[in-house]
């Protein structure tokens, strides 16, 4: 049996050429160190050049940054990363979140979000007046296309070369009844509203009224400054509203456009200071905001469209601006923009001279006059109640084929509609 070989000589053996050993020699790189971890490696390439582009530059810049406006870095990146995994969990929820920021971004300004796509429903609402505004539909038996109707299609039709001006106003004076008024129907009373409105025709076609009509407006004005809705007695009862700041609207619109004669003049001035006087003392009490169809009647209303017009008349007619009732209205807005027909009902039993009790019919509706108030008093709102002012406006390209449709066959809601998205696009219809 051969011998073991020695340490030694297994030493001497693994050394000779041609002989290698069965213990292998951990493994070193070329300059005798261990080799690194190809897991730290990846990360050194990866991020090294990270490091080198990005942080440095940051970190010089945060160094010359003062301490507010690193701390605004900070809150920018932190609220970034907090909303992009926000996002990334929860789109839905981020997508609100977005559609705030947006509605905030807009509040900054102190004029109302102009949508672009809002200019689609008003494209709608034109076409339409367009067709309903034609002759042949004056003499429709159910009276739908009357005096009215017809005044505030003029008033939402304007710029738009279909109205023409003298015809317009001669066919107004041949509706007006003995004592240079109008009515709703035939067989109704004199009507201060549509009265009003068809003298904010005529002031807005250029045209001045006839004499008598003037008369009758200013002849029909109560001794503390109010108007009814029907001539009747001066029971504050009767006192409507509406009424006087169609009034009052009306005339002051007479008067700027200089056709309002030299010699009354100063009477319809005064006959509109007192009006304006009225509705601010007449507002709903701790509600500087806010009217009511009847102030002293037995089932007076409250509404949006009521207060909405009003407002618009204040800020219409000379006097100073109301911002209580601005600051009111913007501190006060809804949640949610109304559907386009929603509406309330005055149903107030009046005392009318020409025939007794009367029931006012008359339809208030929501949608045209909180546009109309809200883009007036916007200015005076705290930021948080201009973004909801601007939510209210967005929401409006949403309620695009609810308008469409449900005011296919109600002309004088289309044409208050009109009437207030054009002036919150901030065109000069009113």
């Amino acid at each position: 049996m051969p011998k073991p070989n020695t340490p030694e000589e297994l030493k001497l053996l693994s050394g000779a050429p041609g002989l290698t050993s069965n213990v292998e020699a951990p493994e070193t790189e070329a300059d005798g160190k261990e080799p690194e971890d190809p897991i730290e490696r990846l990360r050194k390439r990866v991020f090294k050049p990270i490091q080198e582009k990005i942080y440095r530059p940051l970190n010089g810049l945060v160094d010359r940054l003062g301490y507010p406006a690193s701390l605004a870095l900070f809150l920018v990146v932190v609220g970034g990363g907090w909303l992009g995994v926000r996002f990334w969990s929860n789109p839905e929820d981020a997508k609100k979140m977005l559609t705030v920021a947006r509605y905030y971004l807009d509040a900054r300004e102190l004029t109302p979000p102009r949508d672009a796509n809002t200019a689609e429903a008003v494209r709608d609402l034109i076409n339409q007046l367009k067709n309903d505004i034609s002759p042949a539909n004056r003499d429709r038996p159910n009276g739908s296309f009357g005096a009215w109707t017809q005044a505030q299609m003029v008033v939402g039709l304007q710029g738009q070369g279909i109205t023409d001006s003298i015809e317009m106003s001669k066919w107004f004076e041949s509706q007006a009844g003995h004592c240079g008024c109008w009515h709703q129907f035939t067989n109704d009373p004199p009507h201060a509203a549509v009265t009003g409105w068809v003298l904010l025709a005529f002031s807005r076609l250029g045209v001045p009224p006839a004499a008598q009509d003037v008369e009758f407006v200013l002849e029909s004005q109560h001794k503390p400054g109010w108007w009814g809705m029907f001539p009747g007695t001066d029971d504050p009862g009767n006192a409507s509203t509406y009424a006087t700041a169609l009034s009052i609207w009306s005339l002051e619109g007479l008067l700027r456009g200089n056709l309002i004669s030299p010699d009354r003049k100063e009477a319809v001035t005064r006959a509109v200071a007192k009006g304006r006087a009225w509705l601010l003392d007449n507002a709903v009490s701790a509600r500087p905001g806010r009217w009511k169809d009847y102030p002293n009647g037995v089932y007076g209303q409250e509404s949006i469209g009521i207060s909405g017009l009003t407002l618009h008349v204040l800020h219409k007619t000379p006097g100073p601006e109301p911002s209580a009732s601005d600051s009111y209205w913007m501190a006060n807005l809804p949640k949610e923009l109304p559907m386009p027909k929603d509406e309330v009902s005055s149903a107030q039993i009046v005392i009318t001279n020409q025939i007794g009790a009367f029931v006012d019919p008359t339809h208030h509706f929501l949608l045209p006059w909180l546009v109309i108030g809200t883009a007036d008093a916007y200015p005076k709102g705290k930021l948080s109640q201009r973004a909801q002012a601007a939510k209210l406006f967005h929401q409006i390209p949403e309620r695009r084929e609810a308008i469409a449709r449900d005011l296919k066959d109600m002309p004088w809601l289309a044409a208050e509609t009109a009437i207030a998205l054009r002036y919150l696009r901030g065109e000069d219809v009113i």
